[in-house]
């Protein structure tokens, strides 16, 4: 996790000289005060406001489901999330990687309400969508609306549980410019290149 900070520093300090005939005297007064150092916060909630288990799915579904970002620190941030599916095994790599690809073509990006807000969320090659806005303190954001069960699943995926996890970070806004491809943010790197790595707070 990124913080800004916010240094105030002051310091005090008399030197008084006195001279009282061939006798040099020095009269010192030294005032102390500490440095004030204010750390800002980066903090997000990562909820599902409308998601309600359905138990048993079928194929051709729509499931609701929102995962919606909350900036709740103080500072301006940008967000980033990735999504996981696990438990679609096929009987190999290829055959779990169209069903993956599948599922995610399903899927609603952004929020329902706002037409726009789709294109917000841009796919990266680490595997992360950016969100192309910072994200003001209390402000939200809605990843995706709905999730569509592929109408071409059969009965090779009776009774099989898959997992659809999401994971969302924040980095600072302030003092800090994303990577970008084409006008477009697809990375969080420092000055020189690196990745920058995101701590969960403690």
């Amino acid at each position: 996790m990124k913080k800004k900070v916010s240094v105030i520093v002051t310091a005090a300090a008399l030197v008084a000289l006195i001279v009282v005939g061939s006798t040099l005297a020095f009269f010192t007064s030294q005032g102390k005060v500490d440095n004030i150092v204010t750390m800002g916060n980066v903090n997000i909630s990562l909820t599902e406001p409308n998601y309600k288990d359905s138990g048993i799915v079928v194929p051709g579904q729509t499931i609701v489901k929102d995962p919606t970002v909350q900036n709740t620190g103080s500072n301006t941030a940008y967000i980033r999330c990735k999504i996981d599916i696990t438990g679609l095994d096929g009987e190999n790599e290829d055959i779990t990687m169209t069903r993956k690809m599948q599922l995610l073509d399903g899927i609603v990006f952004g929020s329902p309400t706002d037409s726009g807000s789709a294109a917000k969320w841009v796919p990266a090659s680490d595997g992360y969508y950016y969100y192309q806005e910072k994200l003001a303190s209390s402000e939200s954001a809605v990843f995706f609306s709905s999730v569509k069960i592929p109408e071409g699943w059969d009965n090779d995926l009776a009774d099989q549980k898959f997992h659809i996890n999401v994971t969302a970070e924040a980095i600072q806004a302030d003092h800090f410019t994303p990577h970008e491809t084409a006008g477009k943010i697809d990375g969080w790197n420092y000055s020189n290149g690196t990745s920058v790595p995101v701590s969960s707070p403690k």
